[in-house]
């Protein structure tokens, strides 16, 4: 039985390796052997068949994207929220997939009965640890290391190419800009901006980083510092601007999205050598159509 609060540390134990994203492939690669080398877009329905997820349902639900069941045959049945985007539904069903990942890895928490329902839910430390952990193992089937790398590779890396590399990957914008971060060898940050109204106030709606993610709570007036950055063209280059919240000079990369709502995509390289940085990652290998690229649905 696995000790509270303890699942990534065992799981870890359990692959031999330091950190849970390394102990994820491992074990990807084992229980999911095309999981390395996999087709992008992930099947990720045909990778919940090799992990015993027998049945996937959409159903009705409020609290929860998805839960996973066990059964007295041993095999899983995974339930999705009905109405996710598509994007979604393929983060949730690869996070459920997780979750029988660590069971087969390191065990259930107790004796499980006939069609009980699983950890799916994040109320205790123990529970948090563990979801982190799916969202770890969800984020390397969907996004396989070195498919992303390459992707990142061909494309480069900016404002209007994370786009590109999220519709490749059949994943949302916040997910991709989340692992662009969490790759680049740079310091980074990537948000997406909305405009509220008649272009009088600039929102972010979600802020992504190497190591967190976060929804920021403030704005930009029209007129403000920083507010000059949202218009219908690509802007790079230092700006003043409340990015975290408090007034500073950031190197921006920010890109409009098209789609029925204004929003802008926004990279931010956090260094004195950010011009150069911001050059070199995002010079791609092939070419990038130029046409603006609709939003991601979340």
């Amino acid at each position: 039985m696995r000790a509270v609060g303890n699942s990534s540390k065992l799981f870890c134990e359990r692959w031999g390796e330091r950190t849970a994203s390394g102990a994820a492939r491992k074990a990807l690669e084992v229980l999911i052997p095309t999981s390395s080398k996999a087709a992008i877009p992930v099947d990720v329905d045909s990778a919940a068949k090799y992990v015993g997820i027998g049945q996937v349902f959409d159903v009705e639900m409020t609290n929860v994207d998805g839960l996973l069941s066990s059964t007295s045959s041993g095999t899983y049945i995974a339930s999705l929220r009905k109405d996710q985007s598509p994007a979604r539904r393929r983060f949730t069903l690869a996070h459920e997939i997780g979750h029988a990942i660590v069971y087969r890895s390191i065990g259930h928490q107790g004796e499980l009965d006939r069609d009980a329902q699983l950890q799916c839910r994040a109320e205790t430390v123990s529970d948090k640890d563990e979801e982190r952990l799916c969202d770890v193992l969800a984020t390397e089937l969907i996004m396989p290391r070195t498919q992303f790398l390459q992707a990142m590779e061909e494309t480069g890396v900016s404002a209007s190419t994370i786009p590109l590399i999220a519709q490749r990957f059949g994943v949302s914008l916040q997910a991709a800009s989340r692992r662009v971060a969490e790759i680049l060898p740079y310091e980074i940050g990537v948000g997406l901006w909305t405009a509220n109204g008649e272009n009088v106030r600039f929102v972010p709606r979600w802020y992504v980083t190497k190591n967190k993610a976060r929804a920021p709570d403030y704005a930009i007036e029209a007129g403000q510092p920083g507010a000059a950055c949202f218009t219908d063209r690509i802007v790079r280059g230092w700006h003043w601007i409340p990015l975290l919240g408090q007034m500073d000079k950031y190197f921006l990369d920010v890109f409009p999205l098209g789609g029925g709502r204004k929003s802008w995509l926004v990279v931010a390289v956090f260094s004195n050598a950010a011009q150069q940085i911001m050059m070199a990652i995002s010079k791609g290998r092939a070419p990038i159509p130029a046409r603006q690229i609709p939003l991601i649905g979340e």
